[in-house]
């Protein structure tokens, strides 16, 4: 069957200009040839932790990343990396922790995808939150423009990263409507004090200039407030209340503090019952 028809739909204008060999246009379009480039990403630490997987409301932080990069061909390229774990972490993990990851500029795309998760011992890792994605396309064609430009890389920059949604947790609110205490959550902030919260940065070097420039893998400095068997030693009742947990803690304290009461009434009640019969017997 002939599906094609003739008909005027539009107009195009164009234009050709005609130069000789080797002459250029004060307006050339740019060039790209791609060039090795290297991603340094450091995670610093991730604070306001308020989804719990663990007993004892804490978890066994680790962050596991998963860089992504598309070239003009259409060709996807993924690496992927995870930190140390942050054992018995409660709103707080800290890891100082270095990533490197190689790249060939410029891309049509470069991300880095990062999720908070919590290690366990027997069975599968959970998820803390949901991941996060970060686009470095700009950052990586500024560096690459730079590099054109025979410019010096730019430094590191920093950033905060906000994790704000989470898998399905215990609710203390009530649920008679599922929409309705979403709305409360929103209208109060309750959500909002749920947001963990990464401090991360990320630095784009050519390759050459990043190979006289050391960096450490992993880590790169000792992570604040880890727990340790010294630590343990020395401030049992923070380990107690770490293993616990802050309600468990709280509950504790109140169990043994109302036994401490009862037994005192009823060793004073004894006393005077002893002097009571005591007295008695002496009239």
């Amino acid at each position: 069957d002939q599906t094609a028809s003739e008909g005027q739909v539009g107009v195009m204008r164009y234009w050709i200009d005609l130069f000789p060999v080797g002459s250029h246009m004060p307006d050339d379009p740019d060039t790209f040839f791609s060039s090795e480039f290297e991603v340094r990403v450091s995670i610093y630490d991730v604070t306001n932790i308020s989804v719990f997987r663990d007993f004892g409301e804490r978890n066994d932080v680790y962050v596991k990343g998963l860089f992504r990069t598309v070239d003009y061909s259409d060709t996807s390229h993924t690496k992927t990396a995870q930190t140390d774990t942050h054992k018995f972490a409660r709103k707080e993990a800290s890891f100082c922790y270095n990533w490197s990851f190689p790249l060939k500029a410029p891309t049509s795309e470069c991300t880095l995808e990062l999720t908070l998760m919590d290690a366990d011992k027997f069975g599968e890792n959970d998820l803390m939150y949901y991941p996060k994605t970060y686009s470095l396309d700009q950052f990586v064609m500024l560096a690459y423009m730079r590099y054109k430009a025979n410019k010096e890389p730019l430094g590191p920059l920093l950033d905060d990263i906000v994790f704000d949604r989470w898998p399905e947790v215990t609710d203390d609110l009530p649920q008679f409507n599922g929409c309705c205490v979403r709305r409360v959550k929103r209208k109060m902030g309750l959500d909002k004090k749920m947001f963990a919260k990464m401090r991360i940065g990320f630095q784009v070097l050519p390759k050459d200039y990043a190979d006289t420039q050391p960096f450490t893998q992993g880590q790169f400095q000792q992570p604040k407030n880890r727990f340790t068997y010294r630590s343990a030693v020395e401030n049992p009742q923070a380990t107690a209340k770490m293993i616990l947990g802050p309600r468990r803690w709280r509950q504790l304290v109140l169990l043994v503090g109302s036994t401490i009461v009862l037994v005192t009434l009823l060793m004073i009640s004894a006393c005077v019952y002893y002097i009571l019969e005591v007295a008695g017997k002496a009239m």
